[in-house]
């Protein structure tokens, strides 16, 4: 098993790791170090760590090469199979990859049940072509037993072939590598991006991209289909664009299609295309959208909004990379197409619920990224601005150029966006209609005024209201920082100030359990709270805020309609 010392050695390596690949391959070095000490059989070739979260999807992949090298990443595909094994049940998986044989090493079984192996033939085959023959998967668990990601230690041992592989000898050192690891691994932050990136066409810099396009750009080079999950609007299809572009298909077509397009009747004909006389209406050949993307990348948008018929012609299509035009007799090939797959639903949600297709979410969730929703990336929010905003003044024909105010910025980097990027561009666009009414300058301006009426939420730039806020969100950000002074002075006999600060903790902290309490904290210390009825008093204030908007003709933002009605 490893003596002690072994074990605290490499637990005190990985926490001085400065991030997770770093401690990654720390860990993938000691794994192969005891294959390559054993008398197992066989040569050590490499072991590559997964580390995936189920709702989260892909975060990181780092491989560490002993036997012949392969080009970086490009040939890594996970075990999909393994995967559901190892999530559902997280033991040690073995493959043989020559008769494609799962088994638990240890447990008396001859194999797994495999209903369907059609999803692990290209990985088969990608291991196959760089002389894998036998492959252990580990699972990857946190403190609590959550199932965080595996590692795939790889053999070439052409010896053993057919017969049970001796990874007992070495599983119980392995294992204890992997258990002590674990805490310290996942507590690692993750890397920065790397400068030699091929994501260079991402036209945002955030946390979240510095985070994923190293992993992006190896995704980007697989054959395997790539899933995207993510809340309405939040740039699943821009992410996929981004894709295209750093893969070997950029050259070639890039097909969105949308799949809560489909028709009832003729869906799987819009996909697959018809011949002439197919249906009432078809008076001639249509080639399909899948046709369209030969050799690019088709872009399957909302899958979730399939019929069970079409789940099932998308599933053969994905399995065999063939498919047949309605009222036809052959069947036509697909070699090199990029898939990726999209939805902003809960897809195991569907399974369990009997309406999505299991073996179908099993085939499209291989190498899964989760897009965070925008409140998420605020950091993001003035490039996504600019972005929109060039796009809408390069449609709008003027001349001269198009800023926006420092008070509307702030105003839009503040704003909720539970519409997402598809919200602020919206906001944005119709901006910089508004900035044109009554424009006599050669540039457009887009102010906090044409954003607020777009927004219909956000507040005056001028007057009584916005020196309010001004002065509220100053006052509750003093008072929310560890130390600070409070200057408890009312802004009127009504104290409207501390009213306003009430919006503010709701709009900055939210309305659960810990928001509330870091609220009624604050607001004791400015003064603000003086009674232990949380409720009612910061019903009160709201009230009155909303009655001092009234009385100035201005717009209700909906965070304080929201407050009023809770």
């Amino acid at each position: 098993m490893g003596s002690t010392s072994d074990l605290s050695q490499l637990a005190y390596d990985i926490q001085g790791s400065e991030h997770f690949s770093e401690g990654a391959r720390q860990l993938l070095e000691r794994l192969l170090d005891v294959l390559g000490k054993s008398t197992i059989p066989g040569l050590v070739l490499r072991g590559v760590l997964h580390l995936r979260f189920d709702d989260a999807g892909y975060r990181d992949l780092v491989m560490v090469e002993r036997g012949e090298s392969v080009d970086e990443l490009d040939q890594i595909r996970p075990s999909t199979t393994a995967w559901r094994y190892i999530s559902e049940d997280p033991r040690a998986v073995a493959l043989d990859v020559i008769t494609g044989r799962f088994s638990l090493p240890g447990d008396g079984s001859d194999c797994l049940e495999q209903q369907d192996m059609s999803d692990a033939s290209l990985t088969i085959e990608s291991l196959r072509a760089r002389g894998t023959t036998h492959i252990l998967v580990l699972p990857l668990q946190d403190s609590h037993g959550r199932v965080r990601g595996m590692v795939s230690l790889e053999m070439n041992s052409r010896d053993v072939i057919g017969g049970d592989y001796p990874w007992l000898q070495v599983l119980p050192e392995l294992l204890a590598r992997m258990v002590i690891s674990a805490p310290y691994l996942l507590a690692l932050p993750m890397g920065s991006r790397s400068s030699k990136s091929e994501l260079d066409v991402l036209p945002v810099e955030s946390r979240w991209v510095d985070e994923i396009a190293d992993l992006l750009s190896i995704f980007a080079r697989q054959r395997q289909t790539i899933f995207i999950t993510g809340p309405t609007g939040g740039g699943k299809t821009y992410l996929a664009r981004w894709i295209h572009e750093a893969s070997r298909q950029q050259a070639d077509r890039f097909v969105h299609i949308p799949l809560n397009q489909l028709s009832d009747d003729t869906g799987l004909a819009q996909l697959f295309g018809w011949r002439k006389g197919a249906f009432t209406g078809a008076t001639s050949d249509n080639s399909g959208w899948v046709a369209q993307g030969e050799n690019g990348t088709l872009f399957f948008d909302d899958v979730d909004c399939l019929s069970s018929q079409q789940q099932e012609g998308l599933l053969r299509f994905l399995d065999t990379h063939q498919y047949r035009r309605l009222n036809d007799s052959t069947d036509r090939t697909v070699e090199n197409t990029r898939i990726i797959v999209a939805t902003n639903a809960n897809l195991r949600q569907l399974v369990a619920e009997g309406r999505f297709r299991e073996d179908l979410y099993h085939r499209i969730n291989i190498f899964h990224l989760l897009v965070p929703a925008l409140s998420e990336r605020r950091d993001e929010i003035p490039a996504w601005i600019q972005i929109f905003g060039d796009e809408a003044h390069r449609a709008s024909g003027l001349s001269g150029g198009w800023t926006m105010t420092s008070a509307a910025l702030e105003m839009l980097v503040r704003h909720p966006w539970t519409g997402n990027l598809r919200e602020l561009q919206r906001t944005v666009q119709m901006g910089h209609v508004r900035a044109q009414v009554g424009n006599e300058m050669s540039d457009t301006v887009i102010d906090g005024n044409h954003v607020a009426q777009e927004l219909n939420d956000d507040y005056q730039t001028t007057g009584p209201i916005h020196h309010l806020y001004t002065a509220g969100k100053a006052l509750f950000e003093e008072a929310l920082s560890e130390g600070g002074s409070v200057d408890s002075v009312v802004f009127d006999s009504k104290g409207l100030l501390y009213d306003m600060m009430w919006l503010i903790a709701y709009e900055i902290l939210g309305d659960d359990v810990e928001a509330r309490s870091t609220t009624a904290r604050v607001m004791r210390q400015t003064g603000a709270l003086e009674f232990r009825n949380y409720i009612r008093i910061r019903r009160q204030a709201a009230e009155r805020l909303h009655q001092f908007y009234v009385d100035h003709g201005a717009v209700v933002p909906a965070s304080l309609r929201k407050l009023i009605a809770h």
